[in-house]
């Protein structure tokens, strides 16, 4: 403290203009401590910014933690949810097997009765064409599976009442056999 004091007074006499009757040696030592003084503020101020730093990582680890914490502790719940519902499970398909019989599914798989089937017909095979854009169905009133351009040529041998089926189509002037069956509704359809 009594450096500082000293340090202070000589530089005010040296900012005044005035210069005190001091040895060269006690200059240079005032000189030296106004130097470590200013390096010592320096590392002060690294200091406090790293222990910040510090302070910041410490806090995220510590939200980490308590995350990692909550995540296993709802994890442990989970699994004895599962464990008492694996129970529940085994429980209900012992007495299943032992005292109950199972019903037989009182609605069995319906079938189409024949006078709404439609009767596919075989003639000889002729070339088509699509009149408006048109979806392709993997059976009669079957799923979608593709949609054609107007104008898109196909052979065909079999057709029903409403649709026909395409057997062939033509793939850069080249005719290529259908590998999958293809339906398309008639009335899209011309012979060419």
């Amino acid at each position: 403290m009594k450096n500082i004091f000293v340090a202070l007074v000589f530089l005010s006499f040296l900012h005044a203009g005035e210069m005190p009757n001091l040895e060269t040696g006690e200059v240079k030592r005032i000189g030296a401590i106004i130097k470590d003084i200013g390096k010592l503020r320096i590392d002060n101020d690294m200091c406090k910014k790293q222990l910040n730093e510090e302070k910041q990582k410490n806090t995220i680890l510590s939200a980490k933690k308590d995350f990692e914490n909550d995540l296993a502790a709802s994890n442990k719940n989970l699994s004895k949810k599962v464990e008492e519902l694996e129970k529940i499970i085994l429980t209900l398909r012992k007495n299943n097997s032992v005292g109950v019989a199972q019903e037989e599914n009182s609605f069995p798989k319906l079938a189409m009765k024949e006078q709404y089937k439609e009767k596919v017909v075989a003639f000889k095979a002729a070339p088509f064409v699509l009149q408006t854009d048109s979806i392709i169905y993997n059976s009669i009133n079957g799923k979608k599976i593709d949609e054609w351009k107007k104008g898109t040529s196909f052979t065909s041998n079999q057709k029903s009442e409403n649709w026909i089926k395409i057997t062939g189509y033509f793939v850069d002037r080249k005719w290529k056999n259908s590998k999958t069956e293809m339906w398309v509704k008639i009335l899209q359809v011309s012979k060419k």
